[in-house]
């Protein structure tokens, strides 16, 4: 009984390292990922994960989760370009503004629109490397960044985005996210 107790443990504590991969992942190849390490530790005599196991799962389970290199369609590359292009415009045609200090302000910029440039950026980069998942991930930040920013813009009377340059910012930063999440 006490074998039977200690391998069930040890599948446990092995199949809670599969916690840190997606759903998806662990549906497709929990099993016969747990399989394999099980029977590797039954060969090698280990009696449960080790700290370097822990962190290796938690890594590549992590790298699997946000980093995953997916086919990036090239209509939502466009549109994670055009988001891009926008925003540059945007926060240096627009929010440039060196020497002005006002509430809002992120260094020469005279709103924080910048950020959302930061996230768009970062996502059109993942867009081109097939990094589809975090592309996408990127993108909604930059949505959510910038209904926060021009949320907060309009609370604290700040200079800027309008509710039309929000809503577009919006718009272009919603559609790449929305190709990605439901292709």
């Amino acid at each position: 009984m006490q074998d039977l107790n200690t391998e069930r443990e040890k599948a446990e504590a092995f199949g809670r390292l599969l916690l840190w991969y997606p759903k998806s992942w662990r549906e497709k190849n929990g099993e016969a990922m747990l399989g394999t390490i099980l029977e590797y530790a039954e060969n090698k005599g280990i009696k449960g994960p080790t700290r370097e196991d822990k962190l290796r799962y938690c890594f590549t389970g992590i790298r699997e989760r946000f980093f995953k290199f997916e086919p990036v369609e090239e209509v939502t590359r466009f549109w994670l370009l055009i988001a891009l292009l926008y925003g540059l415009f945007y926060v240096f045609n627009i929010s440039w503004s060196p020497g002005t200090q006002v509430s809002g302000s992120i260094g020469p910029f005279t709103n924080p629109s910048v950020l959302t440039l930061v996230f768009i950026a970062l996502a059109w980069l993942c867009g081109i490397v097939n990094a589809g998942r975090t592309a996408g991930r990127l993108a909604a930040f930059g949505f959510l960044t910038n209904a926060t920013i021009a949320t907060l813009g309009t609370v604290f009377e700040w200079l800027g985005p309008s509710l039309w340059a929000a809503l577009l910012f919006a718009c272009v930063t919603a559609i790449p996210w929305l190709k990605i999440k439901f292709p």
